[in-house]
């Protein structure tokens, strides 16, 4: 294993429809543009299961959010092996992965970005949902 001089760590996850192959160019991406912007972190891409369906033609959104869900608790061992300080990014889909890994598994970072999420803001902040029938719900 390589020394992490900084103590920093990146670890960024793509998001929905990304097979291995576009997973591969997603990382090596963000690896390039976090380390020509001055990033001296030790990056960790992470790939998950996020295209079910794509090889017969019928994408399964819904079962891929599922395997979000699944890949969570996978991710929070991950972090937790690794030493120093965490920042955690992700796009689209891959923040469910993040958020649950979080808040149903007890992972921590210390910075979270996230890219285009497919979350719904109602599912970090209760105000934005209402079920009265006199007021507009905000989020549908």
């Amino acid at each position: 294993m390589a020394v992490n001089a900084s103590g920093k760590n990146v670890i960024f996850l793509h998001g929905f429809k990304v097979d291995e192959q576009e997973a591969r160019a997603w990382n090596a991406e963000m690896f390039k543009r976090l380390w020509q912007s001055g990033s001296g972190a030790r990056f960790h891409g992470v790939t998950w299961f996020g295209n079910d369906g794509i090889n017969n033609g019928a994408l399964n959104y819904h079962g891929n959010v599922v395997h979000a869900f699944e890949a969570a608790p996978h991710l929070r061992d991950y972090v937790y092996s690794l030493s120093g300080e965490k920042t955690v990014m992700a796009h689209s889909l891959g923040d469910i992965v993040i958020s649950s890994a979080i808040a149903d598994h007890d992972m921590s970072a210390g910075k979270y970005f996230m890219l285009n999420a497919a979350v719904a803001s109602e599912a970090f902040d209760v105000s934005q949902w209402t079920d009265s029938p006199a007021t507009a719900n905000v989020m549908v």
